[in-house]
């Protein structure tokens, strides 16, 4: 009888569930040393070996920190590395002692010590990041053939939730949805908007299932998760017994963020019972030699992690702009990951999405492991071992007028709207077309809202491309007439819109290295997300910086950015204001993803007082600049503002407040101040 693994490999916990061929129930979890849930974590000795693993790794981790490896599965195809007391591993090497020791443990107590490798009746599928490219997914599931797991399939994550949440009866396609995933786990905080409709449910190798979703957008934030949490609460208490991580040590800081966790969770369970305050009892700290009752309270909770709460909407806002969706035209929102438990966590987006239909489930930690098995049971995953379906539409079929080819390789490549040094520029003749005799015209393939300062117009540069070309001869042998930057910028991006990241990469550095400041940003872009290259957020920041430091908007801003997301540097909150504001002199009104994204973050660090003095003027002046361009965070956050009366007087009378009142969002507030008021009538008017 066959047998499914669902395998969530998660930024700072694993899971692994099981279910066999025909079972109608949930899929099991198959506990490891007795846990559930097991940590993504192992302690290696100079040979390889893992002396300790999960759990027992990270309460060990004060005997050898530097030999203690975590929250390695985000670096995945970055080329970053991981420092031990001997020697560097990459974290792929990491991923797959960790997958092979977990398979271990799993033939032990599952198989009888058989070898799982030669199972020929069992399936895995391992789960990814909705946002993680092709690359990063073939990686993985590479790793975890290497590691001994037999059988491999890939499946995005958000996928795996709506898989449960499908089995389970809770999604009834009776006609096209449009569902939002919101997935906050341990590490990382990630979106995924994705539609499924009576047509997603067919006939795959005879048997019917849902087929994968249209993928209608991505977002996620790499360094925010519960465990962001847990340290921050951790620190406060460090701090508020007079001492420092120094002075603590290793081993106080772990046993005080497991305390700060259970904190946390306590809290929020105490919140939906209407109790607002929590307080636990450390039995011993061996820096203090005693016991030392911590107490938490909803209040200073927010307080403490205030910064951490507000920006755990930033993602659902750039999946709704991503994907130029309202809140009104999501169906439903699906929460999941162990730390969507947070008491802020529901209850935000019930405010968020009042008229979607809210899912959830008593155990969001295993929602994504098991949605993996039941994917990996069904004939969708049987007819593509690789994970990723595409189907051909065949002639005579009765379906193939209706049938939505599924996510394939063309639909997963980068947008070209995300590149940070510009997501439209004004109208800009151009297109590239391989015609004539074999000979190439050079086009610029995009539209934009903004020029950007490259030495020379997009116009200039496309017309002295043009006027390079020679019919009749060869693309080799036209790029070898190519001299001038602009010409070889266009060549990139030729490249660049066909998919072919490394010659893209190619022509962006020659023309890069020729001081192009669009070049400067391309390149950086493509080593910022590593297309092309391997990832390399210092490289990333090398080219913006010499872009930024010609004076050009694009490269100022995109260095806000990377100082705003901590990329390559230390997050740096006034560095990342300084460049922001630089751009913002020169009427840059776009940043990395979304329009007026830098705007937005200008108008959060005065609003929070980060890198800056707490403004909030000053953030409403930004936050309504970001939300002229369409920014849906900074709309909802001035309306926050005004609705709290922050930063603002709403007039010395009514009337005259009424008449200083332009913006939808400040006439939205006015109207919600007379609802709350009951005054309906004039709450209509607004």
């Amino acid at each position: 009888m066959k047998i499914f693994l669902g395998i969530d490999f998660g930024t700072t916990q694993t899971i692994v569930t099981m279910i066999r061929e025909g079972s109608k129930y949930e899929p099991e979890i198959v506990e490891i040393d007795g846990q559930r849930t097991v940590d993504t974590a192992l302690r290696l000795d100079a040979e390889d070996n893992v002396l300790f693993f999960g759990q027992n790794a990270l309460d060990r981790m004060h005997e050898a920190p530097e030999d203690t490896f975590y929250n390695f599965k985000t670096a995945i195809g970055s080329g970053k590395t991981f420092r031990s007391s001997c020697k560097d591993y990459t974290p792929e090497t990491l991923t797959f002692l960790f997958l092979r020791h977990l398979r271990q443990k799993l033939e032990k107590k599952y198989f009888n010590v058989g070898n799982l490798t030669a199972e020929k009746d069992i399936y895995c599928t391992i789960g990814c990041p909705a946002s993680w490219n092709e690359k990063q997914r073939s990686t993985l599931v590479d790793l975890a053939e290497k590691a001994g797991f037999p059988n491999v399939s890939c499946c995005d994550e958000p996928f795996g939730v709506i898989y449960y949440y499908h089995f389970r009866g809770e999604l009834p396609l009776t006609k096209t949805r449009n569902i939002l995933v919101y997935d906050f786990g341990g590490g990382t905080t990630d979106v995924a908007i994705e539609e499924i409709s009576p047509d997603s449910v067919r006939a795959v190798a005879g048997r019917a299932a849902l087929v994968a979703p249209k993928v209608l957008a991505a977002a996620g934030i790499s360094n925010l998760g519960g465990k962001d949490f847990d340290e921050r609460l951790r620190d406060h208490f460090i701090e508020e017994m007079g001492g420092t991580a120094a002075t603590f040590g290793v081993k106080d800081s772990r046993i005080l963020e497991n305390y700060a966790k259970l904190l946390k969770e306590a809290l929020s369970i105490s919140i939906d019972n209407g109790v607002t305050f929590v307080e636990k009892v450390v039995p011993m700290l061996f820096s203090r030699r005693s016991s030392h009752k911590l107490a938490l309270s909803k209040k200073e909770f927010e307080r403490i992690c205030g910064s951490f709460i507000e920006r755990l909407e930033e993602p659902i806002y750039d999946a709704l702009n991503t994907a130029t969706f309202g809140v009104d035209q999501v169906d439903d929102v699906i929460i999941a990951g162990g730390s969507s438990r947070l008491y802020y966590v529901k209850s935000r987006v019930k405010a968020l999405f009042p008229k979607s239909n809210i899912v959830t489930s008593a155990n969001p930690v295993e929602v994504v492991a098991k949605g993996l098995a039941l994917y990996g049971r069904s004939p969708v995953a049987e007819a593509k071992p690789g994970g990723v379906l595409q189907e051909k539409e065949k002639e005579g079929s009765a379906q193939s007028a209706e049938t939505k080819v599924l996510l394939s390789k063309e639909d997963t490549k980068p947008e070209r709207q995300k590149r940070p040094w510009g997501q439209k520029w004004l109208p800009v003749a151009a297109a590239v077309a391989v015609m004539a005799f074999g000979g190439i015209y050079f086009y610029s393939l995009q539209k934009n809202t903004e020029t950007v300062s490259t030495g020379s117009t997009p116009v200039q540069a496309t017309q002295t491309a043009k006027e390079t070309v020679n019919p009749g001869v060869s693309v080799k042998e036209t790029e070898q007439t190519l001299e001038s930057s602009d010409e070889h910028y266009a060549l990139g991006d030729k490249y660049y819109k066909e998919g072919d990241y490394p010659q893209a990469v190619e022509w962006y550095r020659k023309a890069a290295e020729q001081g192009h400041t669009s070049g400067q940003n391309s390149l950086g872009y493509m080593y910022q997300h590593g297309l092309g290259v391997t990832q390399d957020h210092k490289q990333a920041i090398e080219w913006y910086r010499k872009a930024a430091d010609q004076g050009d908007a694009s490269g100022q801003s995109s260095l806000g950015d990377m100082y705003w997301q901590g990329l390559g540097v230390s997050q740096d909150y006034k560095q990342a204001v300084e460049w922001y504001r630089k751009a913002a002199e020169q009427g840059h009104t776009s940043g990395q993803n979304n329009p007026g994204y830098m705007y937005r973050n200008l108008g959060y660090m005065y609003r929070y007082g980060l890198g800056v003095s707490q403004d909030y003027k000053q953030a409403i002046e930004w936050y309504r600049k970001a939300a002229e361009q369409g920014n849906a965070f900074a709309q909802n956050s001035l309306s926050d503002m005004y609705r709290q009366g922050t930063g603002v007087t709403l007039g010395v009378s009514v009337k005259e407040t009424e008449q200083t009142l332009e913006s939808s969002d400040e006439q939205y507030a006015l109207g919600l101040k007379y609802y709350k008021e009951r005054d309906y009538r004039q709450a209509m008017e607004w």
